[in-house]
Order: C-alpha cells, then sequence, then structure tokens
C-alpha cells in the first residue's frame, strides 16, 4: 500500500525553520503520534532567556499564521516560569530555559517516540548552506612591492643641473671684494616735531563760564586750607583728659539712677507717716469722746442720786 504523505511536514519544517533563525539552541523534534492521541509532533527548543523566549514565540505565531494553520492555545506560565507552550494540535512546541529543561526532561518522558532529523527539515535537499566567509583584502603583488622598493631615478639633466660647477684654471680670478663693516652706532631717528594746532577763538560766554569755574576752585582752595590751620592751631584732647570726662559722667548717671530709686521709698515713708498720724488722731478722739460721755454719764448719775434722796428726806416730813 501506497503511504499518503503526512501534510503537516511542511508546517513543521517551517516552525523548525523560523526557530532556528532567531538562535533556539538545541532543537529536537519527536514524533509522538503512534504514543499520543493529542498531537502527531513535540518540537523542544531552548531559549537563553525570558526575553528570548517571548520573541521565539512570537515568531512561532508568525510562521503559523503564514500556514493559514490554526493554534489550539498557549500558556506561558507565571512570569518567570522558564516554560512556554504553544498547541498548534499536530504540532506541540515547548520552549524552555535551560534550567527548566534540565529540570522537567521531556525528552526521557517519551523514550520510545521517534526521533526526526533537524538538519532534513532545514535543508531538505540535503545541501547545507555554509556560512559566508569574510572576503579577505587582496595582497599585493609581488611586481608592485618590488617597483614601490626601487628608489625612482632622477633624469640626467636634473643631475647635470644640480652637479656642482667644476672651476676653469685658465679663466682669469675674480678680484674678491671686502664686506662693508657694520656701523657701531645706529643711526638716530629724527623726532617729529608735534604738529601745531590752531587755538580756537573764545567767546565771551565761555570766558565768562572759565573765569567763574577758576573763581570757585580757588575759593574751594583757600578754605580746605583754613579748615586745615585751624585743626593745626586747636589743641588735641588729651586721653587723660576724655577718660575724666567719661568717669564724670558716669558718677552722674549713677546718682541719678539712685535718686530716682530713692524717690518712690520717700513717697511711700510719707504715705505711712501721715497714715499713721491719721490713725493716731482718730485713737485719741475716739477716746477722749469716750471718756467725755464717761464722765458726764458718772455726773449725772450722781445728780441722780443727790435728788432722790432729797425727794425721800422730804416725803415723810410732809407726812408729819
Amino acid at each position: 500500500m501506497e503511504t499518503k504523505p503526512d501534510s503537516t511536514l511542511p508546517l513543521l519544517a517551517d516552525i523548525v525553520r523560523c526557530l532556528d533563525d532567531k538562535k533556539a539552541e538545541d532543537l529536537r523534534v519527536l514524533k509522538v503520534g503512534a504514543q499520543s492521541s493529542i498531537t502527531d509532533y513535540l518540537v523542544l527548543a531552548t531559549g537563553t532567556s525570558e526575553p528570548h523566549l517571548r520573541a521565539l514565540r512570537v515568531e512561532l505565531e508568525k510562521a503559523i499564521d503564514l500556514r493559514k494553520a490554526p493554534i489550539a492555545g498557549m500558556d506561558s506560565g507565571e512570569p518567570g516560569s522558564g516554560w512556554t507552550v504553544v498547541d498548534a494540535y499536530q504540532i506541540m512546541v515547548h520552549l524552555f530555559t535551560a534550567d527548566k529543561r534540565e529540570q522537567y526532561r521531556l525528552e526521557n518522558l517519551w523514550k520510545d517516540a521517534q526521533d526526526v532529523s533537524v538538519q532534513r527539515l532545514l535543508y531538505p535537499d540535503g545541501v547545507v548552506k555554509a556560512p559566508a566567509a569574510p572576503v579577505a583584502a587582496p595582497a599585493p603583488s609581488s611586481v608592485a612591492t618590488a617597483e614601490a622598493s626601487v628608489a625612482p631615478v632622477a633624469p640626467p639633466e636634473t643631475l647635470a643641473s644640480t652637479a656642482a660647477p667644476v672651476a676653469d684654471s685658465s679663466a682669469p680670478a675674480s678680484p674678491k671684494r671686502r664686506a662693508p663693516r657694520a656701523s657701531a652706532k645706529p643711526a638716530k631717528a629724527k623726532a617729529k616735531a608735534p604738529a601745531k594746532t590752531k587755538a580756537k577763538p573764545t567767546t565771551p560766554a565761555k570766558a565768562k563760564v572759565k573765569a567763574k569755574s577758576k573763581a570757585k576752585t580757588a575759593t574751594k582752595a583757600k578754605g580746605s586750607k583754613a579748615s586745615a590751620a585751624a585743626a593745626r592751631r586747636s589743641p588735641a584732647k588729651s586721653p587723660a583728659k576724655n577718660a575724666s570726662g567719661s568717669k564724670t559722667k558716669s558718677k552722674a548717671k549713677a546718682k541719678a539712677k539712685a535718686k530716682a530709686k530713692a524717690k518712690p521709698t520717700a513717697v511711700a515713708k510719707t504715705r505711712s507717716s501721715a497714715k499713721a498720724k491719721v490713725s493716731a488722731k482718730g485713737k485719741g478722739s475716739a477716746r477722749a469722746g469716750a471718756s467725755a460721755k464717761g464722765k458726764t454719764s458718772a455726773r449725772a448719775q450722781t445728780v441722780a442720786k443727790g435728788k432722790a434722796k432729797a425727794k425721800a428726806k422730804a416725803r415723810p416730813a410732809s407726812r408729819r
């Protein structure tokens, strides 16, 4: 019986090719159709980091969309899980970081699966495209180097012109001239006479202003001289006199402060003495009034008693 060609191989080849282009490491393809009822192929790849895993997932989506194949789902787990799964029904892709791939070891779980050659998927024609070697700069030829090393030879005309002239013995020798002696003293440069400036005629108004300004400056100078002479004539005060004056001032201030303090105490004393006098007068008048009242009452009592006695004596006489 003729076997039908596998329709998923072109999509599988595109997936492997896009992962290889994005520098996925340790690519492996397992055919698990006989052992699993969920999928036919498992693709395992390793990324260097979490951003690398995200880039691989994006490229996978693009490759699957170009083939117009459906995607059953994608799962990246928690952030930083290091494992991303892309389910395209017949093909299931597992992207790991290096430590997570070593931890889970899915290859050991599918030992009975058939291993598919990644090289055949990448290069179905069997021709491996080697990376282009960098083009080296062409080496200089030996002839050119030899020509560059040989120094150029000047033409004979230039050699003849540059050669020193040979003296002719038959020609008469020209007399030697003595060089002129340099003068010891340099020539004095004539000083230029200053150019004469014509004086401008001054108007009478300007002459008056100038005269007034001169008079003001003269008066100021006289005033300053007079003040300087007066300062010289007046004897300077000695520091001893200044010290004595400051002492007298300080004493006067102290006396004034003492008087200011003594005034309220004197006022308080006078007030207290006046109060004492008033209270003494009040007490004396009260005592005098009381004594006078006592005396008058005593006299009235004695008089009343005398009158009563006289009345009593007069009554029995009248009865007789």
